[in-house]
């Protein structure tokens, strides 16, 4: 479902959404973008978790990709190389946590009550913008000294594989 709107002065339109899947037809406004405080917020006009529960697909996951990216142009980490990565970051004292879970496999699926195996995803390009040059970056539980670059506030490195959780450390 969704629901039609009248953006108000100063909201900006993002996106379209075609009641019969079809781009000659007339469209709704899909969500829109407004100036909030010192930032922005968002709002979508239509049931974004039921379509992309019972439709996952490509469409959605960029539609809510570029929409959060109108929010957030350079999010303090970056992950290319596959879709199913959650990343949560967190401070431990003067250290900063980047945990990874890999979350490929059939999990959206109902009919699935055990999961027996969950594939590694995997190279993983990173990005980390830390602003202040590391001291070290590890991978975490086994405490593996990880290659990276730093430029301009970056910090770049590659993950070969991610099995299930790990956590990338920078001090």
């Amino acid at each position: 479902t969704s629901q039609a709107v009248r953006l108000l002065p100063g909201a900006r339109p993002f996106g379209k959404l075609y009641p019969q899947n079809d781009m000659v037809d007339p469209y709704e406004i899909a969500a829109s973008i407004a100036d909030c405080g010192q930032g922005k917020i968002a709002a979508i006009y239509f049931d974004f978790g039921e379509r992309y529960v019972n439709g996952a697909t490509a469409t959605a996951r960029d539609f809510l990709n570029a929409l959060v990216r109108e929010l957030f142009p350079k999010p303090m980490v970056e992950i290319v190389g596959s879709h199913h990565v959650d990343v949560a970051v967190n401070r431990i004292g003067d250290r900063l946590a980047v945990n990874l879970v890999n979350t490929s496999g059939p999990h959206a699926d109902a009919r699935v009550y055990t999961y027996d195996e969950v594939p590694p995803v995997g190279p993983l390009e990173i990005t980390i913008r830390s602003g202040a040059k590391p001291v070290e970056v590890t991978l975490e539980p086994e405490g593996t000294a990880l290659a990276y670059t730093w430029e301009n506030g970056e910090i770049k490195l590659t993950l070969p594989r991610l099995e299930i959780h790990e956590v990338i450390v920078v001090r």
